[in-house]
């Protein structure tokens, strides 16, 4: 009785663990983006679980995603594009979406936004996966002359504001 106990007990485990939903015990997105001199231009990568990202396509675009089959690029953008805003200087600016890659089991998008001088205010709106999760945080780093600085969003701090500063 004790070795079907034992065994029980492991394919119980094996089956908890391989589940996607305890694939991770933390949500946690990424957002690096860096101040390109030469081209007045932001170079964003945003990072997000794969899964976490599927449920909210499917939640907000009616869409159910399966990974292995193909990956809808058009859904990926547009939630993407939802979630993230860029102002410089009050105005918005328009985010241009470049491709995406899968690694492992997150999903990393590659986009950029034109015409930033180095100079005045840079306010990154980040929303991903908020609707999803109460402990969602969104990381965000931003990389420009003057250095690395990094902030953390959550559900009760969406927008964060970099001074950009010539050297």
């Amino acid at each position: 009785m004790r070795k079907f106990y034992i065994v029980g007990v492991f394919l119980l485990s094996l089956v908890t663990l391989s589940n996607p939903v305890y694939a991770h015990p933390y949500h946690i997105s990424l957002l690096d983006m860096k101040y390109d001199v030469e081209e007045k231009r932001i170079e964003m990568e945003g990072k997000v679980f794969l899964d976490d990202l599927a449920d909210a396509i499917l939640r907000e675009q009616q869409l159910k995603v399966d990974w292995e089959m193909g990956i809808p690029e058009e859904a990926v953008e547009a939630y993407f594009l939802e979630h993230v805003k860029i102002q410089w200087e009050g105005d918005a600016r328009e985010i241009r979406f470049v491709g995406m890659e899968i690694e492992d089991d997150a999903l990393w998008v590659y986009c950029y936004v034109e015409k930033v001088k180095p100079r005045g205010v840079l306010e990154v709106k980040n929303t991903i996966l908020f609707s999803e999760f109460d402990d969602q945080q969104n990381l965000v780093h931003f990389q420009d002359e003057v250095g690395l600085r990094s902030e953390r969003l959550h559900s009760g701090r969406k927008l964060v504001a970099f001074p950009l500063r010539k050297v």
